[in-house]
């Protein structure tokens, strides 16, 4: 009952947002413009519900700069002080009432990985976090937003599939008010943002740069080719009867102490 009234809910509250905050919108849009130029948005595809791929809209933080290989510099390089500020307050992700707006994402719901980070999960239990549309704010959020594990921030993606509910929704929502306030786990320590998937992976050798190197050029076709839904061998279908299965007993779920990667 209560997943067609959320898809209300979210339309009706992302469009009263986008109302209400218009004046933000502008004034960040101007800024956006005069310090970074155009384009004033940062658009990058997502993976969403059942790896359905959609364009996830932020307001630019960082200068697009490249290396002498062509590659785009360190995040710590790019970044400015006013995309430093947004991403503080999280202001960027203000356009991102228009992807609930659109259907694409819920309010909350499992941040929204990139095609590259998605099919990393491949195999692994974490790739049925899309068995529910993705959100601004989550139960990983709450539990420390980019300050934590990966493997970690996973489980709690996971786990918030198995007590898919109105008052954890609740729960989160009013929590995430207080982290937004506080301006707390903004990045991983060491990093200005978050630390990659890959690196992870990498430095706990459950992956090697070989297979790291070909499952990216593999998400870059995936992009390039302008596929609706990413290829991973998992319908519509077999995600909702996984979802199915995993909410059965989420009364009496309890999440493993010891955080695996499978």
């Amino acid at each position: 009952m209560y997943r067609p009234i959320k898809r209300t809910m979210d339309f009706v509250l992302s469009l009263l947002a986008i109302i209400m905050l218009s004046p933000i919108f502008v004034v960040i849009s101007i800024l956006v413009r005069i310090n970074l130029g155009a384009p004033v948005l940062f658009k990058q595809k997502r993976a969403g519900r059942y790896n359905k791929i959609f364009t996830l809209y932020k307001f630019r933080s960082m200068r697009t700069v490249y290396d002498e290989n062509g590659e785009l510099l360190p995040d710590e390089q790019r970044l400015t002080k006013l995309g430093l500020f947004l991403r503080k307050t999280s202001l960027d992700e203000l356009p991102q009432l228009f992807n609930i707006l659109f259907g694409h994402m819920t309010i909350i719901g499992p941040r929204p990985r990139v095609i590259f980070e998605t099919m990393l999960m491949k195999d692994t239990k974490y790739v049925y976090r899309m068995a529910i549309k993705p959100g601004l704010s989550s139960w990983s959020v709450i539990h420390g937003r980019n300050n934590m594990r990966i493997d970690q921030a996973l489980a709690y993606d996971f786990e918030h599939v198995v007590k898919f509910s109105f008052w954890l929704d609740l729960k989160i929502f009013f929590k995430t008010i207080g982290i937004v306030l506080k301006r707390t786990g903004i990045n991983t320590d060491g990093y200005v943002t978050t630390k990659p998937i890959s690196e992870f992976l990498i430095e706990n050798n459950l992956k090697t740069p070989a297979e790291i190197t070909e499952i990216k050029k593999e998400s870059f076709d995936v992009e390039a080719s302008n596929l609706k839904y990413i290829p991973m061998n998992i319908s519509k279908e077999e995600f909702k009867a996984k979802r199915r299965e995993i909410q059965k007993n989420r009364k009496s779920y309890t999440p493993s102490k010891i955080v695996t990667w499978d």
